[in-house]
């Protein structure tokens, strides 16, 4: 549940590898009282904290849909989808920054195995109709770490044919898809 909840998963990222780590809180609202008088800035990111793939992107000051963000204090992830991680976490509302001010959304999630990172899902350019999915395996090796490109592999999608479709790195370098 820890690391579910993306309140508490601040607090464990700051705690383990430091605050620079960790994109700013603008604002936490815990309840819909809170949520109702709160004046959204005009630049934001808005999610649950107790859910998975809820988001807003406010870019330049659009009106905010209240009623959505009110609907997802009522929102157990556990009840649908039977998450037990999500069982007990408490509903709130979290505002952040847009990271790097980007407008594009890159989305990164690391898996574990065993407390080691094993493979990494790189979204770039999210929440578009031209999002480009990555997945990086990294090595069963013991002093692997994710910031060392010679223990990463990219491997591309294929297409229908078995080909390897084109694929964008992380860091803008050419990859290899053979």
């Amino acid at each position: 549940m820890l690391t579910s909840d993306k309140e508490l998963a601040k607090d464990f990222i700051r705690q383990r590898i430091g605050q620079r780590h960790v994109v700013p809180t603008l604002a936490l609202l815990r309840s819909k009282h809170e949520i109702r008088d709160f004046v959204f800035p005009n630049r934001c990111v808005i999610k649950p904290t107790h859910t998975s793939g809820d988001i807003i992107l406010r870019r330049n000051g659009e009106p905010v849909d209240v009623p959505k963000i009110l609907g997802w204090m009522d929102k157990n992830y556990y009840h649908g989808l039977r998450e037990a991680n999500y069982r007990d976490l408490a509903p709130k509302i979290i505002v952040e920054p847009f990271v790097f001010d980007a407008d594009a959304v890159d989305d990164m999630k690391v898996f574990c195995y065993r407390g080691k990172a094993r493979i990494i899902q790189w979204d770039f350019d999210r929440y578009s109709i031209s999002q480009i999915t990555l997945w990086v395996v990294v090595e069963l090796h013991e002093r692997c770490r994710i910031a060392d490109p010679r223990y990463l592999h990219f491997v591309a999608p294929t297409d229908m044919m078995g080909q390897c479709a084109p694929v964008r790195s992380p860091v803008g370098a050419a990859v290899s898809t053979t």
